[in-house]
């Protein structure tokens, strides 16, 4: 008796059924980041904030006071303080810029129009109709409002990175211990870590 024969797929469906896959894991990590951005984005920042609190840690490192190295700990709060510390006098100042120039936008949408009729006075032209509410449809107290609610998502997102970073510190003091447990045979720890 003969075995029914089974088709033997061709390797041109097989990329095609493995471009698909591909495809749909792109847009399915895709759809997961863009709706998880908002926990993604500032965890990916304090990374890079404890980053460069680590390279700022080993220059303070450095420094010796009456021939005594300062402490790896006291380096380290150091350094966490002075960069959140410049990141939050920085992101005060933009956001009470911001904050002023909405409250203002009124009185900049009013000088607006003034401007646009002294002008077409001076050279003794009536305003074409369509000019007369370009300045106002615009709206600079919308506009500013916005920015200065994008400045409040910013000093937001800066507390999650503060926390995170904070967490990410507290918890390198235990990596070696983790990655032990981790990888028991020393030879893959060395390759995890290298």
């Amino acid at each position: 008796m003969s075995e029914p024969s089974v088709p033997i797929r061709s390797s041109g469906f097989r990329r095609l059924i493995t471009a698909a896959c591909g495809l749909a894991i792109a847009i399915a990590v895709y759809y997961i980041l863009s709706l998880g951005r908002h926990f993604f984005v500032p965890l990916i920042i304090s990374f890079l904030a404890v980053y460069l609190v680590d390279i700022l840690s080993r220059l303070v490192g450095r420094v010796r006071i009456a021939g005594h190295k300062i402490p790896k700990l006291l380096t380290v709060i150091l350094s966490f303080v002075l960069i959140f510390g410049v990141d939050s006098a920085l992101t005060s100042i933009v956001a009470n810029n911001a904050f002023h120039v909405a409250a203002a936008a009124p009185k900049y949408q009013a000088r607006l129009q003034q401007l646009q009729t002294e002008v077409f006075a001076h050279f003794g032209l009536d305003e074409p109709p369509e000019m007369l509410g370009v300045f106002r449809s615009l709206d600079l107290k919308g506009l500013f409002t916005d920015l200065a609610r994008s400045v409040a998502d910013v000093l937001e997102s800066t507390v999650l990175v503060f926390i995170y970073s904070l967490f990410i510190l507290i918890e390198l003091r235990f990596l070696p211990a983790k990655l032990t447990a981790l990888f028991p045979n020393r030879s893959r720890r060395q390759h995890v870590l290298q």
